[in-house]
């Protein structure tokens, strides 16, 4: 699978007219049995959430945009939701791809940033040459155009690229331990980590939430989609429990364990004796501050 690809959480953003979402949600159902990863707002979008934001986070974690065109055109927030591709199509290289579904019409009213692309014609419906057409136009590699040799010569050396990079990684010991095998319906909410991770302005990320909802096997499944895919940037990685502090009545829970020992793993020796000394906790957050930032 492409490095790039693997990067983001989804390949393509649906930019469409609310009208046309029954056409639009087939569309992305025959995309996902092709293991192409589609964002539909229907799917993505928090009830009661802030829609537009969840709308530029979904452009920002998708590889590529496709502007869907139906029998109504396009809708007001399209216009909105492209004026956001462009700004990070320019600034990301992301591709922009027209795309007309049924009952469009033959010569459709499309924006003049838009019709210097080349667009695509379903507008016969759903027809594996059209689909082929636009993975094609999704991934930059067009389907059956590989032999199986080749394919297998490209994936060693990705995989290669992969160990290489991932080797370069500092993980420490897992303390989460109450991850679920199998993880359903949290789509959205890992959508929205993997946002934050890619967004260079957010550093912390707060999950709120009731005693055995799922927080941690949240967690525990985004890492785990983190380390597939090389920990995306990371140089050092590390995670920490309070879960038996707090099952714990008769112990009050206590940050001290935590800032010492993510002291020592990100200020080593260093980072070791200053966990063991008298200083305050305001000067050893302090310190685990400024060494966590230098690996950030």
């Amino acid at each position: 699978m492409n490095e790039a690809r693997e990067k983001l959480a989804f390949d393509v953003f649906l930019s469409h007219n609310s009208k046309d979402k029954p056409a639009v949600r087939r569309l992305a159902r025959a995309l996902q049995e092709r293991q192409i990863r589609a964002w539909l707002d229907i799917e993505q979008l928090e009830p009661g959430g802030d829609w537009q934001k969840g709308l530029e986070d979904g452009i920002r974690i998708s590889r590529t945009a496709a502007v869907l065109v139906g029998k109504d055109g396009l809708g007001p927030w399209q216009l909105e939701e492209m004026e956001v591709v462009l700004q990070l199509a320019a600034r990301h290289r992301k591709k922009l791809i027209p795309v007309l579904l049924s009952g469009a019409s033959k010569k459709p009213r499309l924006p003049l940033f838009i019709k210097n692309r080349t667009w695509l014609d379903l507008r016969n419906g759903l027809v594996k040459e059209g689909i082929d057409k636009l993975i094609w136009g999704i991934t930059g590699k067009k389907p059956g155009s590989e032999n199986r040799a080749e394919s297998q010569e490209s994936g060693s050396a990705s995989q290669k690229r992969e160990g290489e990079r991932t080797s370069q990684v500092i993980v420490a010991p897992t303390r989460l331990r109450h991850g679920a095998e199998h993880l359903v319906g949290r789509e959205k909410e890992l959508a929205r980590l993997d946002a934050a991770w890619h967004d260079p302005k957010t550093h912390i990320v707060t999950i709120v939430a009731w005693g055995g909802v799922g927080k941690t096997a949240l967690v525990v499944e985004w890492m785990a989609r983190m380390a597939r895919d090389g920990w995306s940037g990371a140089e050092r990685v590390f995670d920490w429990s309070f879960y038996n502090q707090g099952t714990r009545e008769q112990d009050a829970p206590s940050a001290d364990p935590f800032i010492a020992a993510a002291l020592e793993f990100f200020g080593g020796d260093e980072g070791k004796k200053l966990a063991a000394s008298p200083a305050s906790p305001w000067d050893k957050g302090a310190s685990l501050d400024s060494h966590a930032s230098l690996v950030s």
